[in-house]
């Protein structure tokens, strides 16, 4: 029987020499993928749907003003360049909502590696929750406590709420 190979040695010379590398790989870029980035993507994903849904208020109210009516796909069968451009935003809203959920669920399941990790998942449920859905003590609650922790931590890059 041929003998069994030995595990590497582990010696204390090891883990000094790789703790500089770790400190490095904790505080540079973010791996692909990482809950910081997926956080990121999923804001701007959730800036996009915000600007389609003002423009949509605003090619309303312009649709009402000219049509006297909010029926924007009689407007659109009448060949309406604006009542056609709220179809395209009626078009692509539920693909982006649907993204926004599941991004949301992706980065609830993943673990939190990290205090940049942590900072996302708190600046995604915080976004969220928002200050309409919520009640103002809760909010501001909500949105101090992260603040603090941000300037407590200095992390400088996070997000901000307002």
């Amino acid at each position: 029987m041929p003998p069994t190979p030995r595990p590497p040695r582990l010696s204390r010379r090891h883990f000094l020499a790789a703790a500089p590398t770790a400190m490095a790989l904790e505080a540079g870029a973010a791996p692909a993928g990482s809950l910081p980035e997926r956080a990121r993507a999923w804001n701007d994903t959730r800036e996009l749907v915000r600007g389609l849904l003002l423009r949509w208020q605003d090619l309303e109210k312009e649709v009402l003003r000219r049509t006297g009516s909010l029926n924007f796909r009689k407007a659109a069968r009448a060949s309406d360049a604006d009542a056609l451009e709220m179809l395209a935003i009626d078009k692509r809203l539920p693909a982006l909502f649907e993204s926004q959920a599941a991004g949301a669920a992706e980065m609830a399941a993943l673990p939190c590696q990290s205090i940049a990790d942590a900072l996302a998942k708190l600046q995604v449920a915080i976004a969220m929750v928002g200050p309409e859905d919520t009640d103002p003590t809760i909010w501001a609650l909500l949105q101090g406590g992260y603040e603090h922790l941000v300037r407590s931590l200095g992390a400088s890059d996070a997000p901000r709420h307002g």
